[in-house]
């Protein structure tokens, strides 16, 4: 009877143990993932912003060219900066849109090789980003199109992924009005807005700043 006792008794203790090793585990594995979770998030908050702001000689991609783009760090300080100058694509362009640019038809055919100013514009992305890079502008729709068609052209690769960040829609949500769109560029831009490229993204970058500071963004430009 006694051994038969001790026997019930050692198989419980030897459940017992099985049992507190699998929920050891259990909480490890949850420690993990949690683990795992706070650095994705960690990441998440320290992607680096890129303003991008583009001039070209037309509106439709594969007919007319991207004549030039300026792009800006976001930061505290706005000193990194780059700038390109592409020579056309194509024979087509729309006198108008080229004259906004600053530029005339023979200075901008003698422009730099785009798949070389594009492989300047990628290596210095990836010198100067924190994990993903990711692509602001006051239009996407308009900036970022450009960017991804050239960079998937002459490298096979967009170092911005498949999406981009609107500022008006940022603004829109902070003060809770979809209808104030445009009200952030009079209010928050301090670079004139000339339409040289870097100029452009630098007044964009401005209000971002501001929209942290006076407005209360979440979002870590450091």
């Amino acid at each position: 009877m006694i051994k038969s006792q001790t026997k019930v008794c050692g198989t419980l203790y030897t459940t017992y143990i099985s049992y507190k090793k699998v929920v050891f585990y259990k909480i490890v594995a949850k420690i993990s993932s949690l683990q795992s979770y706070f650095l994705h998030t960690i990441s998440f908050y320290h992607m680096s912003y890129i303003v991008v702001d583009v001039e070209a000689d037309g509106e439709l991609i594969g007919k007319h060219s991207m004549v030039c783009f300026g792009a800006v760090l976001v930061n505290n300080a706005l000193d990194t900066t780059f700038y390109g100058e592409t020579k056309p694509l194509t024979e087509h362009y729309q006198p108008q849109a080229l004259a906004i640019s600053g530029f005339s038809r023979e200075q901008h055919l003698n422009f730099g090789e785009p798949k070389e100013v594009m492989q300047n514009f990628y290596d210095w992305i990836l010198q100067h980003s924190k994990n993903k890079p990711t692509f602001i502008s006051d239009n996407p729709a308009f900036d970022w199109q450009w960017i991804n068609y050239y960079f998937h052209y002459f490298l096979g690769k967009n170092p911005f992924g498949f999406s981009a960040r609107r500022i008006g829609d940022l603004y829109c949500g902070l003060v809770k009005d979809a209808t104030k769109n445009n009200e952030w560029k009079k209010k928050y831009r301090k670079t004139t807005h000339d339409h040289n490229p870097v100029n452009d993204a630098k007044g964009n970058a401005e209000a971002l700043l501001a929209f942290q500071k006076e407005l209360g963004l979440v979002i870590d430009f450091k």
